[in-house]
């Protein structure tokens, strides 16, 4: 696209990544899935293409990583619950108590059995087992441990929690990171169950080393 004689890039369009989509979800997840891609379609494309300060480059790698687990996280959990492999809650807690015993403070739970069961919220860590054990998605089976390294790095989102300097955003975000977030997004989102047209991800894709 041209304007004043100058090029614009432009990233894949929102309907188009919807379109792309082929998993059942609300469409307020689909809009969110495509606005976070188109994101990183510009992220990628400005960390190829522009040079910039050390400590600006491992931000750009940091907000690509953070963006592309958090893509991962919603998709399994959407892929788990359209095959009813979210484990079910039949109890409802009631009471939270404390209660002195022996000199010692417990804590007291009440639980009730729920007339109607409803899905547990899972985290990332049981998405991932779940995805894993049920064979939803087509990886190798070496791609579920760097899923779960990449998902580790991601809670690096919690600044407070860094305990020296070589666990620093600086040290721990770095090119080979952000190249192990492409491969793993671009087979999650290339499996045949989340796209059936693959367009919208070729950027994704490394380019051979």
């Amino acid at each position: 696209m041209y304007e004043n004689n100058t090029i614009i890039w432009l990233p894949t369009s929102i309907d188009k990544i919807i379109d792309s989509f082929c998993f059942d979800s609300k469409m307020v997840l689909k809009k969110n899935l495509a606005y976070n891609i188109q994101y990183l379609q510009f992220i990628s494309k400005n960390i190829e293409e522009q040079q910039t300060t050390s400590v600006i480059n491992k931000m750009r790698y940091k907000s690509f990583i953070i963006s592309s687990m958090s893509i991962i996280e919603s998709i399994f959990i959407a892929l788990l619950d359209e095959r009813n492999l979210i484990p079910l809650d039949e109890w409802k807690e009631t009471e939270h108590k404390h209660k002195e015993i022996d000199d010692n403070t417990v804590e007291v739970r009440y639980l009730k059995k729920r007339s109607s069961p409803k899905k547990k919220k899972i985290s990332f860590d049981e998405a991932i087992h779940l995805v894993e054990k049920n064979n939803v998605l087509t990886l190798n089976n070496n791609m579920y441990p760097v899923i779960r390294f990449l998902q580790e790095l991601r809670n690096k989102i919690h600044l407070e929690k860094a305990k020296d300097i070589n666990n620093s955003d600086y040290n721990s975000f770095d090119n080979a990171a952000y190249y192990l977030t492409k491969e793993v997004l671009y087979n999650v989102l290339n499996n045949r169950v989340v796209s059936k047209n693959n367009e919208y991800i070729e950027m994704f894709k490394n380019k051979p080393q």
